[in-house]
């Protein structure tokens, strides 16, 4: 049998260059903080963790989250957070789905990307209407 090693380095590198540029491995794309969890952070965490708001640290930029990224994560797997207390008229309306929550956990278990500012895109805005009679 004769070895072409050109055509063994041309297939190595192809595969590697695949598998870099995300083709399709069957694996999910990785979770990051902009286009992943900012937008849930925004919508549920920043009515009290923001600078002078109720919670104990900012959660306004990315710095913010990095430092306190564990702690964020371990709460809202936990259920522990965020809290639906301060609004007892609109139960449920702060409460984040399993699904929800999972994206945390994944971004922990993605090594806590950032990904690109541009990517992120806010969720509706939560309206407090009270719920039918």
């Amino acid at each position: 049998m004769r070895c072409f090693p050109s055509l063994r380095v041309c297939s190595l590198i192809t595969c590697l260059v695949g598998a870099a540029c995300g083709e399709d491995d069957g694996s999910k794309p990785v979770v990051t903080y902009h286009r992943d969890v900012r937008p849930l952070i925004d919508a549920y965490c920043i009515r009290c963790h923001m600078t002078g708001g109720f919670g104990s640290f900012s959660l306004e930029t990315e710095n913010d989250l990095l430092t306190f990224n564990q702690q964020v994560v371990e709460a809202v797997v936990s259920e522990s957070m965020p809290l639906d207390a301060d609004c007892p008229d609109f139960p449920g309306t702060f409460t984040l789905s399993q699904e929800q929550r999972a994206v945390f956990s994944a971004w922990q278990q993605g090594g806590f990307e950032l990904g690109v500012a541009s990517e992120f895109k806010p969720l509706a805005k939560r309206c407090l209407t009270p719920p039918p009679e």
